[in-house]
């Protein structure tokens, strides 16, 4: 009896152990994660307010004025911290603290009212408005006008919608909060009027790069499944394929292709459309970061429980 008792105790244990360490307290971190994600996507999207925007944009100034890269170092430290302590004293209080902070981190809500926006004032024929809003989803002056505006709004909805979408969402499972935070601050201060970024412009440019080098090829893949695959990589291994090109030119590429739209370095990607078929164009292209959008939640949640249940 004593031998039988000896010879299962390690077995007994290991199940344990496994149980403990892989079960209930991990299942219920990845149900957490994925909860905190899902709430945050569908709170961003009724968030007529901006306040993300204004939240980022507050901080992003708050950076730019002096404190630069030692204060966004700072900044995302102390959020991790923040958020690890919570974690341990409590899943729930953890959670509900990083989906707040990504829904200040996200702004697909913000980009399709936006687009709304600019189809409304292209219905009224003010094109000063379409531009003005185009200006401010893209963080720079558009001056284009007729079918060059059109052009370029498609491009700034493509790269917009990574950036407010999966470009934050990858860091946000990969770092928490303070991935989301970083990614979403890094990409203004690597703007031209960041004046805290004079003299380290073109390391923080780097940075930005790298950030966004892997999310960018997982927008531009996901725009693929969520239009037509096979053009969006042609588009983009014809015209965007080298490892190091500008992170811009593969969302350009591969949205443009899965849009069934040509993208050209120069002249109209759309020379003969009518101000209508352009302005379904742009709503085509909110539709597809949308669409890339739930792709993307559904690949994590299925790679997610796929692994729990291997464990």
């Amino acid at each position: 009896m004593n031998f039988h008792r000896w010879q299962t105790w390690p077995h007994s244990t290991h199940l344990c152990t496994r149980s403990t360490l892989c079960g209930p307290s991990l299942f219920k971190r990845v149900c957490m994660d994925l909860l905190s994600l899902l709430v945050a996507l569908a709170f961003d999207q009724t968030n007529r307010h901006h306040t993300g925007k204004r939240f980022l944009t507050m901080v992003a100034d708050w950076l730019c004025g002096g404190w630069g890269v030692a204060g966004l170092a700072a900044l995302v430290s102390a959020v991790f911290l923040c958020h690890v302590l919570l974690r341990t004293l409590s899943p729930i209080v953890g959670g509900l603290f990083g989906a707040v902070l990504l829904v200040l981190c996200l702004g697909m809500g913000e980009l399709a009212f936006a687009v709304r926006g600019y189809l409304d004032m292209r219905v009224r024929d003010d094109e000063e408005g379409a531009r003005h809003i185009a200006s401010a989803l893209a963080g720079r002056d558009v001056c284009s006008a007729g079918v060059r505006l059109t052009r370029e709004m498609l491009a700034v909805v493509l790269v917009e919608g990574h950036a407010r979408g999966i470009g934050v969402l990858f860091w946000y499972l990969v770092l928490g909060p303070a991935g989301a935070l970083a990614a979403a601050l890094v990409r203004p201060m690597a703007l031209p009027n960041c004046q805290a970024m004079e003299k380290s412009a073109p390391i923080v440019g780097k940075v930005c790069w790298a950030m966004d080098w892997l999310p960018a090829r997982i927008s531009a893949l996901c725009y693929g499944v969520a239009g037509s695959l096979t053009h969006a990589l042609g588009n983009w291994r014809s015209r965007a394929w080298k490892w190091d090109e500008h992170n811009t030119a593969v969302l350009v590429a591969s949205g443009t292709g899965a849009l069934l739209l040509e993208t050209e370095t120069s002249g109209d990607s759309l020379p003969k459309a009518t101000p209508e078929a352009q302005d379904a164009t742009v709503e085509g292209a909110r539709d597809l970061v949308m669409r890339a959008l739930v792709v993307w939640v559904i690949a994590v949640a299925l790679i997610t429980l796929g692994g729990w249940l291997k464990q």
